[in-house]
């Protein structure tokens, strides 16, 4: 379960263009052993490097819970 703010999604690069929910669905897909803290390291990381060093223009705030039966 990965909850987040619309800081993410609405985060702009240099030509103002915004990261946008295709971009975040791309970073949450495929590796689905990763731990909720590796998830969330990188998905900021994709957002910082998307803003390029533009100023954040909202607040970003994200978790992400994993639930293992049997463990």
């Amino acid at each position: 379960l990965i909850l987040y703010t619309d800081g993410i999604t609405e985060a702009f690069n240099p030509k103002r263009e915004i990261f946008g929910d295709e971009r975040l669905l791309k970073c949450l897909d495929g590796e689905p052993t990763k731990t909720s803290e590796q998830t969330i390291a990188g998905l900021l990381e994709a957002v910082r490097k998307y803003t390029a060093g533009e100023p954040q223009s909202d607040d970003i705030t994200t978790i992400a819970v994993r639930y293992a039966p049997g463990q």
